[in-house]
């Protein structure tokens, strides 16, 4: 009788060659493969005991002994592997780098994860000059495969090549009436092509004003029929000075009073009082036109005249957002983003519940809301734009949206999103933004001359008041014939 027992030697090899068949046919069954039977053949070696008949030394006697002998075979076993699974990939997207929109997007890196097992999402903020960095990393090939950007930013990528032209898969999505349309058209889409698509839509010339403050002047809450006049005259009324004659309290001192590039914030003013930036064809600067010159004068005749906003030697080192928090300014126009700042700042127990917004005055031609957007589009020279494709979807649709609101603390480019904007505490009238954008106006951005263009009017706009040197009438019709020079080139 034959008694066959496998070597330790063998039962090792064999143990561990079948178990890394095992183990990986496990490992890629996770991976959601279909299993397959495989035969796993191992060569091993055999101690078998052998009866065998000898005769005895010196005599005729047979007998029989067992006798220990070794010899190798071949084990075959049955197990079930898969077959190999997609290959994983990694896709890089750039996004916001605001404290909130931090946060958001390491909840979209988990969820888009979670939903595609096959691909790693790298979210990575933009930095300072963005835009130079990402025109450098297009040239070497190593960009993100998607880009954001926004106003003339996105403008830049876009007149070079860089987006990938989507209009015939954004054709397919069901929800694009959910977009404002102002959204759509401010930067994403050119000529009927769509290169990109808004998460967020910020109104960026809300007003913020001291409750408290209007109640002291004797001053009426701005409401829907408050226009520019009564804005200017509010202003004036709400301007104090000492006994010597010294300001010691300003109406007003938004961006359009106190800095250079205030003549952007500007913009939605003079389409209030019918005027525009450029022509329709962007061959002819509208600045100086008498439209945009009479909306330009209320802030020049506030800053000059009535000196209802501060100079930067009386705002002294109290940046822009101090002035309003001190309660030393009443009035300002901005964004969003400046809820939470002012409710980390206003501490003044007579100021701290005692703010809110209100939608931008109207004008002769109607009331208008300066917005812009951030878009996300395609990288042209992307090695994987269907699934960059099918990841730009998700980050702009309607749950992204949600949480841009509620954790990234922006204005959504989505109507079905704007109730989630809101949140407790100051300021109360925050149905303002969101309500502002149904009547948005996005200006015009030159595809190659934007830079010059708004460096020439910045300095223009400084020496009216900052420097105070100039009129509106002078500043804007001497540069106008500059940008003019600059619309013809191009």
């Amino acid at each position: 009788m034959d008694k066959t027992k496998l070597s330790r030697r063998g039962l090792l090899g064999t143990a561990l060659k079948l178990g890394a068949g095992v183990g990986a046919g496990a490992a890629l069954a996770a991976c959601g493969a279909t299993p397959t039977p495989q035969i796993i053949r191992e060569v091993v070696t055999q101690v078998v005991e052998r009866e065998v008949t000898k005769i005895v030394e010196g005599t005729p006697q047979l007998v029989k002994e067992t006798v220990v002998v070794e010899s190798t075979v071949v084990v075959e076993k049955e197990v079930t592997v898969a077959a190999p699974g997609p290959e994983k990939i990694t896709l890089r997207y750039m996004c916001g780098q605001t404290p909130g929109e931090v946060v958001m997007n390491k909840i979209i890196k988990v969820d888009y994860e979670a939903a595609n097992p096959s691909i790693t999402v790298n979210p990575e903020p933009v930095g300072e000059d963005w835009v130079t960095k990402t025109l450098a990393q297009v040239v070497a090939g190593t960009a993100p495969d998607i880009l954001v950007g926004w106003a003339d930013g996105f403008v830049a990528f876009r007149s070079k090549g860089v987006f990938q032209d989507i209009t015939d898969t954004v054709k397919t999505w069901p929800d694009l009436d959910d977009f404002y349309p102002a959204a759509l058209n401010e930067v994403g889409s050119v000529n009927g092509k769509t290169y990109g698509i808004p998460y967020l839509f910020d109104p960026v010339t809300i007003w913020f004003y001291h409750k408290s403050k209007f109640d002291e002047a004797g001053v009426a809450y701005p409401n829907d029929a408050w226009t520019y006049d009564d804005m200017k005259q509010d202003a004036i009324a709400l301007t104090k000075v000492d006994d010597a004659g010294n300001p010691v309290q300003w109406g007003y001192n938004g961006a359009q009073t106190v800095s250079n590039w205030g003549w952007q914030r500007a913009l939605p003013v003079i389409y209030a009082y019918g005027g525009k930036k450029y022509s329709d064809d962007l061959k002819k600067c509208m600045l100086a036109e008498p439209e945009a010159l009479e909306a330009l004068n209320i802030f020049y005749e506030l800053k000059v005249k009535y000196k209802a906003s501060p100079t930067p030697q009386q705002a002294g080192d109290l940046s822009y957002y101090q002035m309003f928090a001190s309660g030393k300014c009443v009035m300002q126009d901005t964004g969003p983003w400046a809820i939470a700042t002012y409710q980390n700042m206003i501490q003044d127990s007579a100021l701290k519940n005692q703010w809110d917004v209100s939608e931008p005055p109207t004008g002769p031609k109607g009331r208008f809301e300066w917005a812009t957007g951030s878009n996300y589009g395609v990288c042209s020279g992307g090695k994987h734009k269907k699934e960059a494709l099918a990841l730009l979807q998700f980050l702009t649709d309607k749950d992204r949206a949600i949480l841009l609101a509620t954790i990234g603390r922006r204005v959504p480019a989505r109507r079905s999103a704007a109730a989630s904007f809101f949140v407790s505490g100051m300021p109360e009238n925050q149905i303002a933004f969101p309500k502002s954008l149904e009547y948005a106006v996005t200006p015009p951005v030159h595809p190659t001359q934007e830079a010059k263009i708004a460096d020439l009017v910045s300095a223009a706009w400084e020496s009216v008041v900052i420097t105070e040197q100039k009129t509106p009438e002078e500043a804007m019709t001497a540069v106008v014939l500059e940008v003019d020079k600059l619309l013809q080139e191009a």
